[in-house]
């Protein structure tokens, strides 16, 4: 991930495509049709099989910031 973030030349964020307190979204299409405005780019692929979210953490710090 830090050689894709280095060749990008910025950082690429990974999280759940939600408005907060709403489900997260899982298809490509419905994340374009409430973010195209504020999106740089979509990859659309499978999503895992986790039935929550993954937990964030600071990578400075380690400190949880969503569990």
């Amino acid at each position: 991930m830090q050689k894709l973030c280095k060749s990008y030349g910025g950082p690429i964020v990974s999280t759940s495509a939600n408005i907060a307190g709403t489900p997260p979204i899982k298809k490509a299409k419905e994340i374009n049709e409430q973010f195209s405005e504020s999106l740089d780019f979509i990859i659309d692929a499978k999503v895992g099989k986790l039935k929550k979210p993954t937990i964030i953490c600071d990578a400075l710090t380690g400190n949880v910031v969503r569990e």
